[in-house]
């Protein structure tokens, strides 16, 4: 029997152990975890305690999961995309086209209406799907292209969000700029508040300021860095975006779990 205030006899100070049998970076029994695995194990960087993260850390853990998997993560991405895309090309060409052939103003007015609608629509689709399926490939859960088409129970909650968001960084922006990127840095994770934590719109943007309290300047290092990553994809006649898009959610998603203290796999 050990005295009070001693580790127990074979445990060094400090250390919590594991129980018997167990290997290291698996839950044990009692909840507990060991060591982190290392590099090897899941062709990712080592991961530090959570809540501790860098955005080169982000963006390389995103290229490891694509690059174990660039079929099972790409393919998915390019056909929601093109899923979204097409409705809205399709009405605004023919708004283009009503305003060039038949020129009627009300008419091409009226179908670039209907184009931002459906693009909205079809955007917060695109945006809680790939959020949900993000999560999953993070977690170490199983993932397929029918987590994109899984979201629509959280439709409204990313629309309001969606809309939320977009007046308030805009009145930022109109504010002399700085206040509006300070708001996108803060408000930027809310998406994944709101399918993650089951948060409505205006709750998911107050759980999302609050998480990057502290973390402003590095998520802005993070949002410019995947920018600069993406604007390379674009620049590729859009088919890097292909590459880009998977690669700007998977990070944004790594850097929401390690900000809110979650295990990332």
């Amino acid at each position: 029997m050990s005295e009070i205030g001693q580790p127990p006899s074979g445990q060094l100070p400090g250390t919590f152990g594991t129980p018997p049998g167990e290997p290291l970076g698996h839950p044990s029994a009692t909840g507990g975890f060991g060591q982190p695995p290392s590099a090897g194990d899941f062709g990712t960087p080592p991961q530090g305690p959570s809540g501790t993260w860098s955005p080169m850390d982000a963006i390389a853990y995103a290229f490891g999961k694509i690059k174990a998997d660039p079929a099972g993560i790409l393919l998915p991405f390019l056909v929601a995309g093109l899923c979204m895309c097409m409705p809205a090309m399709f009405l605004y060409g023919f708004a283009i086209a009503a305003l060039a052939l038949l020129d009627s103003t009300t008419l091409y007015l009226l179908s670039m209406l209907v184009s931002l609608s459906v693009f909205a629509v079809s955007t917060a689709f695109l945006t809680g799907g790939g959020v949900l399926f993000c999560l999953r490939i993070c977690r170490g859960e199983p993932y397929s292209i029918g987590d994109f088409f899984s979201a629509s129970g959280f439709m409204v909650h990313i629309l309001v969000g969606l809309i939320l968001h977009t007046v308030a960084v805009n009145i930022g922006f109109l504010l002399c700029i700085v206040p509006g990127i300070i708001l996108s840095v803060g408000l930027y994770f809310w998406p994944l508040v709101a399918i993650d934590q089951r948060s409505d719109g205006i709750e998911a943007l107050k759980k999302s300021w609050e998480a990057t309290d502290g973390h402003k300047a590095k998520v802005f290092v993070f949002l410019t860095l995947n920018g600069l990553i993406s604007l390379v994809g674009a620049m590729c006649c859009y088919i890097g975006l292909i590459f880009t898009m998977p690669l700007w959610f998977l990070s944004a998603t790594y850097v929401y779990l390690r900000l809110t203290e979650q295990p990332v796999v």
